[in-house]
């Protein structure tokens, strides 16, 4: 349906309660005609200013959008996105901000000011997805619609679309053979059933059999509150790389590594998923352990990497030589063994990974003897995102 024939039929469907905006709709329709006449779209200048809002019942009057920015913003591409629109109750239409992934549309900018500067409650209906009467419905999927009493602050609304996407989440190290067994766990806490495809892949980027799943990849199907486990045991040589997981909402995962030496009990250690970054930083103690790390790339292109330490006082000790990690490889090493990184030893403090042309995923295990542990780790950026207030 083109935005004209849209127009027409919101119209239409809304006759019997607009009828106090008559005169309005009559300017409306005498500024319609001339572009329209004159070869022109509906979205123009000429008949921004008397735009109607329709998606909070007769909450928002008649506001405007600066119609040739308009259409570059829209969401086509068959996935889901999060919209957001905010009213700071100043009687304005600049005082609505619109949201499409937690990013503000700094492009939409409203025309008219003849938002009412009154309240916006009233005993209009309140329609999401379709014309109040239930016709004109929304050509697509809607889900998790909330209104909320105040208007958030853009870092809350950032923090929505963030809680609300699916993520691409990793587990840096998946081995299995020659000692050692590894495991993937899901839970579903949602209230909804979710499906999602899990990938593994091997640390020289090529895909990575798994014969528990009978290939590379599987996608997982999860019923509300159910739960599941991939595993990989300890059979035949060693074979390592890592996971990708498209995570939906309400997802939790984590991994579990156990490696198995004759004369000694099992040792096993667990990790919870991690998200990819250019800057990631992991707490390191050298004095007496030794630190084994995972940079994996997950990326189809290559990224370059480098390793800053600093001790207890935050003063820099050493820095690594430069590691190139082509698309989709994993480096692995003991820290100290690292180029540039021998000062370490002895040493107590924080590494940080910094990446230059795409982000990576960083895991730590810690080793004492046979014994080892996992140092989890996330981007600086998901450390320090906005939390909220109550």
């Amino acid at each position: 349906m083109t935005p004209a024939n849209r127009f027409l039929s919101i119209i239409r469907c809304r006759i019997d309660q607009i009828r106090a905006d008559l005169p309005k709709l009559t300017s409306l329709g005498e500024r319609m005609a001339e572009p329209l006449l004159a070869g022109g779209g509906l979205f123009t200048p000429a008949i921004g200013t008397y735009w109607p809002s329709e998606f909070g019942g007769r909450a928002g009057g008649m506001m405007g959008l600066k119609p040739s920015n308009y259409a570059p913003q829209s969401k086509n591409d068959g996935n889901w996105h999060m919209v957001a629109a905010t009213y700071d109750g100043s009687g304005s239409a600049a005082g609505v901000k619109l949201y499409i992934d937690g990013l503000l549309i700094t492009n939409a900018v409203a025309v008219a000011n003849s938002v009412a500067s009154g309240s916006i409650l009233n005993s209009g209906p309140l329609t999401i997805g379709a014309a109040p009467d239930g016709t004109i419905p929304f050509d697509g999927s809607l889900s998790g619609v909330a209104v909320f009493g105040t208007a958030l602050t853009p870092a809350q609304i950032l923090q929505l679309a963030e809680d609300a996407s699916s993520t691409r989440a990793f587990l840096g190290q998946f081995a299995f053979g020659g000692g050692w067994y590894s495991a993937i766990y899901f839970t579903n806490i949602s209230l909804t059933d979710v499906s999602f495809p899990v990938t593994f892949t091997a640390d020289n980027g090529t895909p990575l059999n798994v014969p528990s799943i009978g290939g590379s990849s599987t996608t997982i199907t999860l019923p509300a509150g159910a739960s599941t486990v991939i595993e990989a045991p300890n059979s035949g040589p060693l074979v390592q790389g890592h996971v990708r997981v498209i995570v939906p909402v309400g997802v939790t995962g984590y991994g579990v590594f156990r490696q198995s030496v004759p004369g000694i009990p099992d040792q096993e250690a667990v990790v919870p998923l991690s998200l990819p970054g250019g800057n990631v930083p992991m707490v390191f103690d050298e004095t007496k352990y030794i630190f084994g790390i995972s940079i994996v790339n997950p990326n189809n292109q290559s990224t370059t990497v480098t390793i800053t330490a600093s001790d207890n006082t935050g003063t820099v000790i050493a820095t690594s030589s430069p590691i190139v990690i082509p698309a989709l490889n994993k480096k692995v090493d003991a820290l100290r063994n690292l180029p540039g990184l021998g000062g370490i030893v002895g040493k107590q403090g924080t590494v940080r990974f910094v990446a230059v042309g795409a982000n990576v995923v960083v895991l730590g295990l810690r080793f004492n003897g046979p014994a080892f542990t996992s140092i989890p780790t996330q981007p600086q950026s998901q450390i320090l995102k906005f939390i909220g207030t109550p």
